[in-house]
C-alpha cells in the first residue's frame, strides 16, 4: 500500500495553499548506512503522522527508518513549493522524486524545507529519513533532548507536517507583539523572493476579532527585495481599547497579511509579560499577576506504556489542560521539551501562561565528567554556533503564542554557554515582545531574568514533616546546584532576581499508588505499612502542604509542581503524574482536587505549620492569607479542631487583606493529652462563589518531637 494525497492547485485562488500531510504514510526500516537506492520496492507497513516509530503496524528494528508519500499534483504550479516538519527527531533527510533535497538536524524546531526545483504536476514521492537517538555524533553539536529519567528514545515525526504554495514575495514569518500596557500592535513580516527578478510590494495587514470583524486594517510602506533576498519590515499600530488576554479570560484576535504572491495568518492574545525590577513580580498586562500550577513532561510521556496515540489527540490534550483548571491552575512549565503545536492552541484557548523550556539538561554542560550525559567540552564555541539558528527557529514559531510567557532555555544545567546564547538571542530582537528568559542553574542574563528553584526537602528519604516546617522560605536556598556559578551558599551573594520555583514535592506514586524508584523509601520511613488508598489520601494531603507552605511566604512569585503529566512506569520510573490509572480518561483522586483546588485557589489560606506531630497542650500558629486579586478580602475565618473524627473545638477570626496582599492571623488550640490518636486542623473561609476553601493539617498526638531539634538537610 502506497499513502498518498491529492493537491489541486487553480490559477486565481488564494494566494497560499496549504495541505496538511498528516495521516498514515508508509514506513520501512533501513541500515544506518543505506541509501534510497537500497529501498524495497514496495513499502508493505505503515505509521502515523505525527506519531512515534513504535505506533507503526509492524514493527521496526532496524536503526534508521524512512518514511514515504506518494502524493499528486494537479495544476499550475505556483514560485514555491514549502514542505514544514514540525518537529521530528533525529535528524532528518528529505527527498523528492528520488532527489535528495536537504538534511536538517535540529530535533525540536521546524524544518522549512523549499521543493521548488524537484516537485512537479502529476506524481509525486516524498520520502524522509530519520536516525536514532545514536545517530547524531556529539561533534555535530545538535541537542539530543538527553533526559537523566527517561529509558526509550523512540524516533518519530511527532508533530504536524503540511506543504504549501504561494507566490513572491513568499512570507517567511509573522510575528505580532502585543503592547497592552500602552495599547498598541507591532506587527512584523519576514520577506524572502526566491525568484530572479527583484520585487516591490506594500504588504497589507487586518486583524480580526474573535467574531470576525476587521478592527485594524492597513498597508506596510512599499518595500523592494531583491532576488535571492530576505528582508524584515514592520510596523506599530495604535490598539486602543483591545480586548486583553488572561488566563481567566483567554480572548483571541486573528491577524493576516498579505503580498502579491503569498498571505499569512496567525492567532495571538493582546497582553504584556514581564517581571518588575523592583517588586520582582510576574506583571501581567500591567498587573500583578501570582502563576499557581505545574509541569508537563512530554518526552517522557512518549514513553508511558499507555501513551498511544494520546498526544495528538486535541480531545485528551484538552481534558488533561482541563483538569489543570479545575484545581485553580493558571500556569504550566513545559518541561524539558515541547510537546506537539496542538499543546500551544490549546493553552492559547484554555487559558495558561508556559513556560518554554528548551530540551537542554547537561549536554552544554562544560564541567559535566560522569561520561554519562552526551555533553561538547571544549568546543563550546562550536556549540553556541551551532544552537543559535536552532534557537531562533524555536522562537519564530512559538512568539505568538500568548501562552508563552517566558523562555527557559535549559534546565538544571551548570553552564556559561545558555547565558551567552540568551544575550546573542536578545542582541538579534527575535522576540519582539523580549519576554524574560530562565537560566536553569545557569547565572541570570538580566536583573529581570528568573532564577530556577527545585526546593525539593523531601529528596532526603529521611525528612520528616517536623523538620521540614522549619526549612526557610527563600526556595533558591534548598539545593545549591541553583548558584553552582558562585560557588557558595552565601546568601549575602545571591542576586535579587526573581524566584520561580518551578519544581517542588519529591512525593511521587505511581498511577496504582505504589511509590517510585526515588520515593519508595522516604515512604517506608513515612508512612510504614499503608495501603495503597493510604498512600494515596496521605500524597494528596502531602502535595497541597508544601504548595501552601512554598505559596504562603510570598518569596516567589512563580510556583509550578512536578509533575501535572509525565509517564508511570512501574518498577523503574523515577517520577511520576497525578492521574489515576485510566490514562486515556484523566482523572485524579477526589481528595487531590478538593486540596489542590484549596491549595492554589486566588485567595489562598494556609496554615503556617506543616508538621505533622503535635505535643499535648497549647499550640500558637499563624494563619496566613495571600491574595492574588486585585481586590481586598474581608471575612470570617474559621478554624477548627477534630479527632477521631470528633470537632473538639472550633474557633472564628476576622480576616481582611489587601489586593495583591499577604496577611498573618495568630491563632492557637488547644491539643488534649491523648497520645497517639490522629486528629486534623481546618482553617477555611467562604468563597464569594459559597464554597468553603481550607488547608488541612493532619496530626497525630505524640511527645516524641526529637526530629524537631536535628538539623535541617540542605
Amino acid at each position: 500500500m502506497v499513502s498518498s494525497a491529492k493537491i489541486y492547485l487553480k490559477t486565481g485562488s488564494v494566494k497560499r495553499r496549504t495541505i496538511s500531510l498528516n495521516g498514515i504514510w508508509n514506513v520501512c526500516g533501513t541500515s544506518d548506512s543505506a541509501t534510497i537506492h537500497d529501498l524495497p520496492h514496495a513499502f508493505r507497513n505503515t505509521v502515523p503522522v505525527p506519531g512515534l516509530l513504535d505506533m507503526a503496524a509492524e514493527p521496526i528494528t532496524e536503526p534508521a527508518a524512512l518514511y514515504r508519500l506518494g502524493f499528486d499534483v494537479d495544476g499550475n504550479l505556483p514560485q514555491n513549493a514549502m514542505l514544514k516538519i514540525n518537529k521530528a527527531w533525529w535528524g532528518k533527510t528529505i527527498y523528492l522524486n528520488a532527489s535528495k533535497v536537504c538534511e536538517h538536524q535540529p530535533n525540536f524546531t521546524p524544518a522549512y524545507v523549499q521543493l521548488n526545483k524537484y516537485i512537479h504536476t502529476g506524481k509525486n514521492t516524498l520520502l524522509i529519513r530519520l536516525g536514532n537517538y545514536n545517530s547524531q555524533t556529539v561533534e555535530q553539536g545538535h541537542v539530543v533532548g538527553f533526559d537523566f529519567e527517561k529509558f526509550d528514545y523512540v524516533p518519530g515525526i511527532y508533530d504536524d507536517v503540511s506543504l504549501y504554495f504561494c507566490d513572491n514575495p513568499m512570507i517567511q514569518y509573522l510575528q505580532l507583539a502585543p503592547d497592552a500596557e500602552r495599547g498598541r500592535l507591532t506587527i512584523q513580516l519576514t520577506l524572502e523572493n526566491t525568484g530572479e527578478n527583484d520585487a516591490e510590494d506594500a504588504p497589507e495587514y487586518k486583524v480580526y476579532d474573535a467574531a470576525g470583524t476587521v478592527v485594524l486594517h492597513g498597508c506596510f510602506d512599499k518595500v523592494r527585495v531583491k532576488a535571492g533576498e530576505t528582508v524584515r519590515v514592520q510596523i506599530t499600530v495604535p490598539f486602543p481599547n483591545a480586548h486583553l488576554w488572561t488566563p481567566e479570560d483567554p480572548y483571541l484576535y486573528t491577524a493576516w497579511a498579505a503580498t502579491a504572491g503569498d498571505e499569512i495568518t496567525a492567532r495571538f492574545g493582546m497582553r504584556t509579560f514581564r517581571f518588575d525590577k523592583k517588586t520582582r513580580l510576574p506583571m501581567l498586562n500591567g498587573k500583578p499577576y501570582y502563576w499557581r500550577g505545574t509541569n508537563i513532561t512530554m518526552y517522557r510521556f512518549f514513553e508511558d506504556p499507555d501513551r498511544g496515540a494520546l498526544p495528538w489527540d486535541r480531545e485528551w490534550a484538552k481534558q488533561v489542560l482541563l483538569s489543570f483548571k479545575k484545581t485553580n491552575m493558571n500556569s504550566i512549565r513545559y518541561c524539558i521539551g515541547f510537546p506537539p503545536q496542538l499543546w500551544y492552541d490549546l493553552a492559547d484557548e484554555i487559558g495558561f501562561l508556559i513556560q518554554d523550556e528548551y530540551p537542554i539538561w547537561g549536554e552544554v554542560d562544560v564541567r559535566q565528567k560522569t561520561g554519562q550525559v552526551p555533553h561538547w567540552g571544549e568546543q563550546a564555541p562550536d556549540v553556541m554556533h551551532t544552537l543559535l539558528p536552532e534557537l531562533i527557529d524555536w522562537q519564530n514559531e512559538h512568539a505568538n503564542h500568548p501562552c508563552v510567557a517566558i523562555w527557559d532555555i535549559q534546565n538544571e544545567t551548570d553552564t556559561y554557554v545558555t547565558e551567552i546564547l540568551i544575550r546573542q538571542m536578545r542582541d538579534a530582537k527575535t522576540d519582539l515582545s523580549n519576554r524574560p528568559y530562565d537560566n536553569g542553574w545557569g547565572r541570570p542574563a538580566s536583573p529581570t531574568d528568573t532564577i530556577e528553584c527545585h526546593p525539593y526537602l523531601f529528596g532526603d528519604p529521611h525528612m520528616t514533616w517536623n523538620k521540614a516546617n522549619r526549612a526557610p522560605r527563600d526556595p533558591a536556598l534548598r539545593r545549591h546546584q541553583s548558584y553552582n556559578y558562585i560557588n557558595s551558599f552565601d546568601v549575602s551573594l545571591l542576586p535579587n532576581n526573581p524566584r520561580i520555583t518551578n519544581e517542588y514535592c519529591w512525593l511521587w506514586i505511581n498511577r496504582d499508588n505504589s511509590p517510585t524508584t526515588l520515593t519508595t523509601e522516604l515512604y517506608r520511613n513515612l508512612i510504614p505499612n499503608a495501603t495503597p488508598e493510604e498512600r494515596r489520601v496521605y500524597h494528596d494531603y502531602g502535595i497541597a502542604k508544601l504548595t501552601e507552605f512554598w505559596r504562603s511566604s510570598r518569596t516567589s512569585a512563580c510556583l509550578l509542581y512536578f509533575c501535572g503529566l509525565t509517564y508511570c512506569k512501574l518498577d523503574v520510573g523515577r517520577t511520576c503524574d497525578e492521574f489515576l490509572p485510566d490514562i486515556a480518561h484523566p482523572t485524579c483522586s477526589d481528595t487531590y482536587v478538593k486540596f489542590m483546588h484549596d491549595a492554589m485557589a486566588p485567595l489562598g489560606i494556609c496554615i503556617d505549620d506543616i508538621s505533622d506531630r503535635y505535643r499535648p497542650g497549647k499550640k500558637e500558629m499563624n494563619i496566613v492569607l495571600v491574595n492574588d486579586l486585585e481586590a481586598p478580602w474581608a471575612g470570617e475565618v474559621t478554624l477548627k479542631v477534630t479527632l477521631g473524627g470528633e470537632q473538639i473545638s472550633v474557633n472564628t477570626l476576622e480576616g481582611r487583606v489587601d489586593g495583591y496582599g499577604r496577611v498573618i492571623l495568630p491563632a492557637s488550640i488547644d491539643i488534649p493529652d491523648r497520645l497517639e490518636e490522629k486528629g486534623e486542623v481546618i482553617a477555611s473561609y467562604v468563597d464569594a462563589s459559597g464554597e468553603r476553601i481550607c488547608s488541612r493539617r493532619p496530626f497525630t498526638i505524640s511527645n516524641d518531637l526529637k526530629d524537631d531539634l536535628q538539623p535541617l538537610w540542605l
